[in-house]
């Protein structure tokens, strides 16, 4: 809100988050405020989580945002940012080039690191999902195990390359699983840069220390 009203500005949403404590989220509202432009925000129930992006739409779901400051600033960030990426991961000569093909690369690596009992949990996680997205439902998290809600946005970067990217970029648990092994720990590094030049943060700007 802004003033004590809804606001359909994404430039006020994320001046917002720029005013927040946590560096990295206030670093990345920054730059998607120079990046997103055009947009129309809503707000509505949802039934597959607390935000949403299609087309030139972004759109909240109040009630599950409701007095939770953490998860507001972060479904901002992940919902604009897709705005960001989406048109440059759908486009056809951007798939032909190295940086989309090492991106795919680095995305197969992450579902690779779901192994054991991981691997079962993703497989059935992946299942509830398409349940709901099929009853129009949100996801049923009492037939998933704890770890897995705990770990939710971990594990809904697995499910395309597009949630990978901007999981990457905007959310701890997903971060903390790329690094959760020696193999992916390694090329850490390299993603966030290969995702930074796609999108022209300039290295040594405040936004690539506060990635980084």
């Amino acid at each position: 809100k802004v003033n004590g009203e809804l606001t359909n500005s994404t430039d006020e949403l994320l001046n917002n988050v720029i005013s927040s404590s946590n560096k990295a989220n206030s670093a990345l509202a920054k730059f998607l405020k120079e990046h997103v432009k055009g947009y129309k925000v809503e707000y509505g129930s949802l039934t597959m989580g607390p935000g949403f992006h299609r087309g030139n739409v972004v759109k909240f779901d109040l009630n599950q945002l409701e007095n939770k400051q953490h998860l507001i600033e972060s479904t901002i960030l992940h919902e604009l940012f897709h705005a960001t990426t989406v048109d440059r991961l759908d486009d056809p000569e951007f798939q032909k080039t190295p940086e989309y093909q090492r991106l795919e690369i680095v995305y197969q690596e992450y579902l690779d690191s779901f192994n054991g009992v991981e691997e079962r949990y993703l497989a059935l996680f992946q299942e509830e999902l398409e349940k709901a997205k099929r009853d129009g439902r949100k996801i049923n998290t009492k037939n998933l195990p704890q770890t897995v809600v705990d770990n939710y946005d971990a594990y809904y970067a697995a499910t395309n390359l597009k949630e990978f990217v901007t999981g990457v970029m905007t959310s701890e648990n997903t971060q903390r699983k790329l690094g959760s092994t020696t193999k992916i720990g390694k090329i850490v590094n390299e993603i966030l840069q290969i995702i930074k030049d796609a999108l022209g943060i300039t290295r040594g700007s405040l936004l690539d220390e506060a990635v980084d």
